[in-house]
Formats: structure tokens, C-alpha cells, sequence
């Protein structure tokens, strides 16, 4: 039976009414990819410059820049075997080195109710009732704290004072690194056990560097390589419990303390309060110069 003129018209209309719709729904479904991908790149843009100007006020603050320099003076002073000895005045009494490191780590005292919440709140490596507390703050992603920490500079210190200085450790991770907040409230969940087991997740994780290797499973991988039930850290890591305890951290550092960059370390005569920050990575001698100080 042979088609008419009519009905084979019909079917070319209808292919052509099919094809048309094919293509009318892959436009349509491309146009809502492209829109949804701007959208997804311009909140990313508004993310970055956000955060992009939150760091360069930091590294624009006269407080970094300070540190930074009396951190790279510390540094060349030990590399030529000088120390740290005081300078001889400078033309138009400029500032020296050693006036400014006297500015810098002047004596500041907490009340004892800002003490006995610090204390109680410490994972503390050593003696808990040592004369002087180091209290480290660090962020699990920042470069500078993986080589402070790595460097065993605080971990000498104790060893050297023996039960006479103790180290704890604070979580302050930075907004524009974005593991550092999951890799702090790990490390709260092996706080649970003791602060032993708090600094063996620390240093795990460090060693994973974060800031070159890091994506949301590191923190389960170094759980599973220290054998804790994977659905129990899991549960912990997703508690909120974990994340108020580090906004409690920050808060710490930052109001109490009046710094915002890591690494950072509050050196505390925990017989009277007084303390001594240092808002950066110096080296033994400048710790032991302060913690001296305070055990007189």
C-alpha cells in the first residue's frame, strides 16, 4: 500500500516537530548549565575577593609585619651565632632590634578566672602542674605551623624544663583553608582519649600536609591508620560539639590575646598569670629567655 502526498507530508512534519523538540530541550538543559556555572563562579569570585581582602589585612597589619621582622632578625642573629644581645643605639633613635623585641614580649597578666578556664580547658603534654604553660595555636593547613610544629622546638623546651614547663595546643583554623576546620575537630575527637593521643592526630596529619595534599578524606585516612572505630570518629568529627569548642579557641586567640594569624604561642606563669605572646615560629632561645624569666 503506497503512501499518499498527504500522509508522508504528515510524517516529515512530525520528524521535523521531533527533531525541533530535541533540539529545543538540549538548548534549554545547556542554558541552564551555563547560568548555574556562572552562578557557581561568581559566588566563587565573591568568596575570594571576601576572603582575599581578610588577608591582606592581615599581612598589611603593622602587628605582622613586625613579627615577620623580628622573626627573620631572630633568625640571621642565630645563623651568625650573635644571639639576641642588645644593640647599640641607632641614628635619629631609631627603634633597635633588642628595644624591640622588649616591646614586643612585654609582661601581661590574665585574671584568675581567664587562667583557671585556660587551664581547664588544655589538653596538657607534661606536667599539668608546671610553673609555666606553652600554649600553641595552630591551624592544621598552615605551612608555617606543619614546619613550627615539626621542628620540635616546643617539644625540646619540655624536655629540657622538664616538670617545670608543659605545652598545650589550640585550634585556630584559618578561613581560606579549607580542611583546617574538619582537621581541628579530629583532632578534638582524640582529645577525648588524652593529650598524648590529641598531638599523635596533630602530628599525622601534619605530616599529610594539608596545604599541598589535602581534600575531606585525609582526616578518616589518619584515623585509620591510628585504629579509632571509623563510624565513632565519623559521629564525633560531625558533632557540633567539636565546632564550638574551636570557635571558643579562636575567640581565645583573637580577642584575648589580640592576634588573628597562626603559628602563634602564649608563654603563661600559671602560678600568677602573667604571660608573654609569640605571634609567630622563634626559636628555642627566645622561648627559654621568657620561660627564664618567669621561673626566677
Amino acid at each position: 500500500m503506497q503512501m499518499t502526498s498527504k500522509q508522508h507530508m504528515q510524517q516529515v512534519i512530525i520528524f521535523f516537530v521531533v527533531v525541533i523538540t530535541i533540539v529545543c530541550w538540549f538548548m534549554y538543559f545547556q542554558a541552564n548549565r551555563i547560568i548555574a556555572q556562572i552562578q557557581t563562579n561568581e559566588s566563587q569570585k565573591v568568596w575570594w575577593e571576601e576572603n582575599y581582602k581578610m588577608i591582606q589585612q592581615i599581612y598589611n597589619s603593622d602587628g605582622f609585619k613586625q613579627q615577620q621582622k623580628a622573626s627573620i632578625q631572630q633568625a640571621l642573629s642565630q645563623m651568625n651565632g650573635q644571639g639576641t644581645q642588645p644593640n647599640q643605639p641607632t641614628a635619629n633613635n631609631q627603634p633597635t632590634p633588642s628595644n624591640q623585641w622588649a616591646e614586643e614580649t612585654s609582661i601581661k597578666k590574665l585574671s584568675l578566672d581567664q587562667l583557671k578556664k585556660i587551664k581547664d580547658d588544655a589538653y596538657i603534654l607534661g606536667n599539668k602542674d608546671a610553673k609555666v604553660l606553652i600554649l600553641e595555636y595552630s591551624d592544621l593547613q598552615c605551612p608555617f605551623c606543619k614546619r613550627h610544629f615539626e621542628s620540635k622546638t616546643l617539644e625540646t623546651i619540655v624536655s629540657k624544663y622538664q616538670w617545670q614547663v608543659s605545652k598545650a595546643m589550640r585550634q585556630f583554623p584559618l578561613s581560606f583553608h579549607p580542611y583546617a576546620q574538619k582537621a581541628g575537630e579530629g583532632a578534638e575527637c582524640f582529645a577525648q582519649w588524652d593529650a598524648e593521643k590529641y598531638f599523635t592526630f596533630v602530628g599525622a596529619i601534619f605530616a599529610k600536609d594539608l596545604n599541598t595534599n589535602g581534600n575531606d578524606q585525609v582526616i578518616y585516612e589518619v584515623n585509620k591508620q591510628l585504629w579509632w572505630n571509623e563510624s565513632s570518629f565519623k559521629t564525633c568529627v560531625e558533632s557540633w560539639k567539636n565546632s564550638q569548642r574551636i570557635k571558643d579557641q579562636m575567640a581565645e586567640w583573637s580577642t584575648l590575646f589580640g592576634i588573628s594569624w597562626t603559628p602563634g604561642n602564649v608563654i603563661i606563669n600559671t602560678e600568677n598569670g602573667e604571660y608573654v605572646v609569640l605571634a609567630w615560629a622563634y626559636p628555642a632561645g627566645d622561648f627559654e629567655k621568657i620561660i627564664d624569666q618567669f621561673l626566677k
